[in-house]
């Protein structure tokens, strides 16, 4: 355990403490034959591990949520913006993983080869883009199922559109809504939602 992780336990009231323990004690392991089956499981980095920590004790909370908004002028095609953020998604790992415990209480991280994306349009019913920002931002993930990221898409205008997205911070920071934004652009620039000459990510 680091320092960092120790001083945010140390950190936690009588009260928050019983409760995260008690969450790791009694939480069920998943039935046999009920889960999917997942392509990998691997154990968490350090950050994701407090992050995981810390939503034992607040439960379903926005409080780790990372946004992002873009405005889009011009023409918008929803079909094909949903190929490209379901490409994109197929690309990166992590937009596919979600988080349990083991039969032994244990968190893992697991990829879902098939995992769907959440993506829907949102309508405006005349309210601004930072009410429906907020709308977005303050819905909570279960990282149990995912995915732990979202995408709105809201209609203005004929040529005037909003994207806005939200993340899970134990998923993605925000280094990476930079590469997103680059990689979903070019991809629905591409015209079919999909690019086969991009390369795939160094990292996953």
């Amino acid at each position: 355990m680091n320092d960092n992780l120790a001083s945010k336990l140390r950190a936690l009231s009588p009260e928050q403490l019983d409760k995260l323990k008690r969450a790791m004690a009694d939480r069920p392991a998943p039935a046999a034959g009920m889960s999917r089956q997942p392509q990998s499981r691997s154990a968490l980095s350090a950050a994701q591990l407090r992050l995981w920590l810390m939503s034992q004790v607040d439960g379903a909370s926005s409080a780790y949520n990372i946004p992002g908004v873009f405005r889009v002028d011009g023409a918008l095609d929803p079909a094909l913006l949903r190929g490209a953020l379901r490409t994109l998604q197929a690309r990166h790992e992590i937009l596919r993983t979600s988080f349990d415990v083991d039969q032994d209480k244990q968190p893992y991280q697991s990829i879902d080869a098939t995992a769907a994306i959440d993506f829907n349009a949102l309508p405006a019913d005349g309210r601004s883009v930072d009410e429906l920002a907020r709308e977005v931002m303050l819905a909570p993930f279960d990282l149990r199922t995912g995915p732990l990221w979202r995408a709105r898409l809201v209609t203005l205008g004929e040529r005037e559109h909003v994207l806005i997205f939200s993340f899970h911070h134990i998923v993605f920071d925000g280094w990476s809504l930079g590469v997103f934004a680059r990689e979903l652009f070019a991809l629905y620039g591409d015209g079919k939602g999909r690019h086969p000459g991009m390369p795939m990510p160094a990292h996953q």
